[in-house]
């Protein structure tokens, strides 16, 4: 039923010809109507709606009322079509309501702007200010502050390598094409020797997110991924011979048979061994496993990093990550990440004597990281101390 529709004389109209016809013509958009618009457009919609009624059911329109129909404000209805003409030649009501109308073809801007009555067009605008305005604004501010938060992160991982392979590893699975390298099985175990250098800085990396102990075919479970990170260098005097060649050797036992290596590459690569049996360390039997690097040809005093990555494939839970100082650093860090679906509840850091001599008391560390996600744990110790166990337990959310 179109607004432009016309009932003529002879159909039972509500309004007169001209009126309907400047009533075709009201604005209906944002604006808000006066009393006699809101008649107008009432009054014609009834009689176009009861002409079509009339029109699509006959037999049935009876009990429709004729006459000049309903009004929602009945002191302000528009004069019908039965109105009388003026007698004193002045313009009659019908006229003068069709000239007052005519007007209602223009939108009013400046008239109505600030009238209290129309009170959806200053929601609109707030909307509009909110939505064109403040809203852009915001989004702009976050993508600044992101944009000076990601130059502060880049400039932490290039002075820190932890934080840099950290980052790394957040983009990337690391062991989706894992290839171990060969190691060499022997039947006679070495003790670590450091003598020819010093450990300037010990960093370990345990990524639990490919782990899936959970699952219940064993192929699916994956594997923890280890990654060290030493920084040493041959001392100025002694340690090495005249030449400055050295050689270092880390020992490794480990609880785990089926531990794998992989090494990046590096100016020193490792040549790695594995003890055929186990044996005991400390109470617990364990596979011990070497890690010889040759530092032919490092000048004496420059620093050198040398890394090297692990998989331990474990098919049960842990709740805790040790690491026994073997040797002296300066500096011990440990890094854990978690996967998103098992993140860590609570953890806690303690240290004990690697024979177990004394009970566990709270880690006197550098620093500790307690990601509010429980995605992350970070804790470092200064100078720890030769043959004590530092260690980190923790709980996973249920």
């Amino acid at each position: 039923m179109p607004i432009t529709d016309t009932v003529q004389l002879d159909e039972d109209p509500t309004l007169p010809l001209v009126v309907q016809a400047e009533v075709h013509t009201i604005r209906t958009d944002l604006d808000r109507f006066s009393d006699e618009e809101i008649n107008g457009l009432a009054q014609h919609g009834y009689e176009v709606a009861r002409k079509v009624y009339r029109e699509t059911h006959e037999g049935k329109i009876d009990h429709v009322p004729s006459g000049e129909g309903w009004a929602p404000i009945p002191s302000k209805k528009l004069p019908g079509p039965s109105t009388p003409p003026s007698r004193t030649g002045a313009a009659s009501p019908v006229t003068t309501t069709a000239r007052r109308l005519r007007k209602s073809s223009v939108r009013r801007v400046w008239s109505t702007l600030l009238d209290p009555r129309d009170w959806p067009s200053y929601l609109y605008i707030a909307l509009a200010i909110f939505l064109l305005g403040y809203l852009p604004l915001q989004v702009y501010k976050l993508y600044r502050k992101s944009q000076m938060q990601a130059v502060v992160i880049d400039s932490i991982a290039s002075g820190n390598p932890d934080i840099h392979d950290i980052l790394s590893l957040l983009d990337r699975n690391p062991i989706a094409d894992w290839q171990p390298m060969q190691v060499e099985e022997i039947d006679k175990a070495s003790e670590t020797d450091v003598s020819d250098v010093e450990i300037l800085d010990y960093s370990r990396i345990l990524d639990f997110r490919e782990w899936r102990p959970e699952l219940k075919d064993p192929a699916e479970h994956g594997g923890i991924y280890i990654k060290d990170r030493v920084m040493l260098r041959i001392p100025e005097d002694g340690g090495a011979s005249e030449q400055g060649d050295a050689r270092v050797r880390f020992s490794y036992p480990s609880l785990f048979d089926n531990l794998e290596f992989r090494q990046p590459e590096q100016r020193f690569q490792a040549e790695i061994r594995r003890l055929s049996k186990p044996e005991m360390d400390h109470g617990i039997q364990r596979r011990r496993y070497e890690v010889e690097y040759d530092l032919k040809g490092l000048p004496r005093g420059e620093p050198a990093t040398v890394q090297l990555e692990m998989l331990a494939r474990i098919d049960t839970p842990l709740s805790r990550a040790p690491f026994v100082t073997r040797f002296k650093t300066d500096l011990l860090t440990v890094w854990m990440l978690f996967p998103e679906d098992r993140p860590y509840q609570n953890f806690e850091l303690v240290s004990y004597p690697s024979d177990r001599s004394e009970p566990p008391t709270v880690m006197s560390s550098r620093y500790k990281i307690n990601h509010p996600y429980g995605s992350l744990i970070g804790w470092s110790v200064v100078n720890p101390e030769l043959g004590q166990v530092y260690e980190c337990r923790w709980t996973n959310e249920k």
